[in-house]
């Protein structure tokens, strides 16, 4: 299943800077991509994206 919504970061710019990434969700996948190459992406279980919000934003709850 691939995903139908791309989410763009809210640190991503609209001044093309660089670094600025999207995430989609699926029920059994949590996909990344670069905002300025959308051809490769990664996936990781939405267990591992939570864990990873977990370890980014200490001073806030994670959220999907």
């Amino acid at each position: 299943m691939t995903p139908q919504k791309w989410i763009k970061s809210s640190r991503s710019g609209d001044n093309g800077s660089s670094g600025c990434i999207e995430v989609a969700f699926t029920p059994t996948h949590t996909w990344i991509q670069d905002t300025k190459n959308r051809g490769p992406h990664c996936t990781i279980t939405p267990q591992a994206w939570t864990s990873f919000l977990t370890h980014a934003t200490p001073d806030r709850k994670a959220q999907q």
